[in-house]
């Protein structure tokens, strides 16, 4: 989860694993990050969930975000929540706008 990233990631090896493949005929972004500038897929990845919550049609780019991560949860699937963090039990708790 990155609440400062505009746009959630898929890693090219997930979205292989599951056949997600880039929206036809939109073109790539640039994503500006921390290794430089990066020209990647736009991709629907049609559901996410992440414990009770759920999303559909979450925009996402296809990219490698490196240690072993399998993507980023960015804006395109946060906004949809309010979020809290509940430090004293260590949970994460996502409500629907």
């Amino acid at each position: 989860m990155d609440t400062g990233a505009s746009i959630s990631v898929i890693s090219p090896d997930l979205a292989n694993r599951l056949g997600i493949e880039a929206d036809p005929g939109v073109a790539p972004v640039t994503l500006h990050t921390i290794a430089g500038r990066v020209v990647a897929p736009i991709v629907t990845i049609s559901s996410v969930k992440m414990g009770d919550v759920e999303a559909s049609n979450v925009k996402a780019v296809i990219h490698d975000v490196g240690l072993g991560l399998d993507g980023i949860l960015g804006n395109t699937f946060l906004d949809r929540y309010r979020i809290t963090v509940d430090a004293a039990r260590a949970a994460l708790i996502l409500r629907p706008r």
